[in-house]
């Protein structure tokens, strides 16, 4: 790189070397080079997709590793990365409602000990509408509605 620094190539290997080492934000800065010098290869998305997935940017790894499959469609290993980006950023907004839950789980539950079966079967319920394989959600529904 310090004879050629705008070899797209050379950044590339930069930032998969990057990656490799946990080094996420100095691994996208060479990839966002990458692809500024090159944007018709893949391998820059690519390799953006792989600093923003280390990063915990899975909605942004999403978008840039379909912007690679539509520059080279036949690359498994890159089809491969964008649905472990999928995954990830599905589990990350299902976390993402985890504090939603809790609060309908304790209004269930304060409704439940206060004897109010009918309200507190309506936020379990709502709760599992966020997180339907919470099976606690289930289970205290039953119970509430056990009591009615």
């Amino acid at each position: 790189l310090a004879l050629n620094p705008e070899d797209p190539k050379l950044l590339s290997n930069r930032s998969a070397t990057y990656a490799s080492l946990g080094k996420y934000s100095l691994a996208l800065r060479d990839a966002d080079e990458c692809v500024r010098l090159d944007p018709d290869w893949f391998r820059g998305y690519f390799r953006q997709g792989a600093a923003l997935m280390g990063l915990d940017r899975f909605k942004d790894a999403v978008t840039v590793l379909q912007k690679a499959l539509e520059k080279d469609p036949g690359r498994e290993d890159t089809r491969m990365r964008l649905e472990d980006a999928k995954k990830a950023r599905e589990k990350s907004s299902q976390r993402a409602v985890d504090p939603m839950v809790t609060e309908l789980k304790t209004k269930g539950n304060k409704l439940h000990k206060e004897g109010n079966f009918v309200d507190a079967v309506y936020y379990y319920g709502r709760a599992l509408e966020l997180a339907p394989n919470d099976p606690t959600l289930y289970s205290n529904r039953a119970a509430s509605y056990s009591e009615m």
